[in-house]
């Protein structure tokens, strides 16, 4: 692992990886040996700024940790698996991480559901299926406040973005891009492809934290509602996934630069680990 520790103020370090992999193993391995003075970690796509406090812990000292820093046990964690497929999360601080993936339920009525499975040579039953039987992780948040970036070892597929971005895409629109999903917190622009919607409280400022997903937080979807008959009808496809009653059928990205730093904090034990800052994936 390259890592390229850059200044970043008076009070926090940028190091930078080669890969998104490389800063979710540092991210661990980070948060499981957080030393007094730390105030944050804030993973990115390629990057993890980290916030300390430096009259408790001055910069150089915060330097030193992070080249010490052994991702290959905090990779050996990461990779670990519950029953349900999800990882757990590595803990920060003394606070034991929450041990049970968020349960994310999602009505799989996209308006790209069908044309995506057809484009990926899948049926819109598989697609669901995969998308609710992988174990998923936050990796960042970014792009709006609360959004947060989805990866998993599980999934496999490689989703371009909308050739032509929508300029008003629904609050709560579950959606796929590149290797991440993830869901709109709020109306907003965005260029991935949408396959459900959930009713999911992902951003609410009136609670602490206002972000329901915080970078490393295991997270699973669950199917409730069938798939739009009409939209099955329009592809010549039987697009029907089982909702609540009957469930047992689970059935380019773009780069705009930096996400913005006004993402809400997800607030954590004693250090957190929140909103991205510096290279980001739009929604």
């Amino acid at each position: 692992m390259t890592r390229r520790i850059l200044p970043s103020g008076p009070a926090a370090l940028l190091v930078e990886c080669d890969s998104l992999e490389e800063v979710l193993a540092l991210h661990d391995a980070l948060a499981a040996t957080a030393p007094a003075g730390l105030v944050e970690l804030v993973p990115a796509a390629r990057t993890v700024l980290v916030v300390v406090d430096p009259a408790r812990l001055p910069l150089e000292s915060a330097a030193a940790w992070v080249r010490r820093a052994d991702v290959s046990r905090a990779a050996d964690v990461s990779r670990a698996t519950d029953v349900s497929g999800a990882r757990e999360p590595v803990g920060v601080g003394s606070t034991p991480p929450p041990t049970q993936p968020v349960v994310v339920p999602v009505a799989y009525d996209g308006d790209d559901l069908l044309a995506l499975a057809a484009s990926l040579d899948v049926s819109p039953e598989a697609l669901v299926a995969a998308h609710t039987g992988a174990g998923w992780r936050v990796a960042f948040i970014g792009f709006a406040p609360g959004f947060a970036y989805l990866v998993s070892d599980d999934w496999h597929f490689d989703v371009p973005r909308l050739s032509s971005p929508r300029t008003r895409v629904p609050a709560g629109s579950v959606g796929l891009a590149g290797g991440f999903s993830g869901a709109y917190p709020r109306e907003s622009p965005g260029g991935w492809q949408l396959i459900g919607r959930t009713d999911a409280p992902l951003w609410n400022l009136d609670a602490d934290p206002p972000a329901l997903l915080a970078p490393g937080r295991a997270v699973r979807f669950e199917a409730v509602r069938a798939v739009a008959s009409a939209a099955a009808t329009a592809s010549g496809r039987s697009g029907t996934v089982r909702g609540d009653s009957d469930r047992a059928e689970p059935p380019t990205r773009e780069q705009e630069g930096a996400a913005s730093s006004s993402n809400g904090p997800a607030r954590s034990r004693s250090c957190k680990t929140s909103a991205v800052r510096g290279s980001g994936t739009s929604g």
